[in-house]
């Protein structure tokens, strides 16, 4: 995920929202659905998280980034 997080709302009955909902095959609302940077779905959750779940997603992707780019600078 990188240093960097968007965070997207989307309504269900919006165009966007209903392609969406589609795509990723959304059939509660709401929906939480965690991308990394190629744009799978990480984390999925039917509902709204409580922030310490989403924490544990965000966070240690966000270290392992850093870890990466730690390991490339000292190449």
């Amino acid at each position: 995920m990188g240093s960097k997080v968007d965070v997207i709302h989307l309504s269900l009955t919006s165009r966007v929202g209903k392609q969406a909902a589609a795509k990723y095959t959304v059939r509660v609302a709401p929906t939480t659905l965690i991308f990394d940077q190629n744009r799978q779905i990480v984390y999925r959750y039917g509902g709204v998280p409580k922030p310490h779940q989403l924490m544990r997603i965000v966070i240690p992707t966000q270290s392992q980034d850093i870890e990466a780019q730690s390991q490339d600078i000292r190449r």
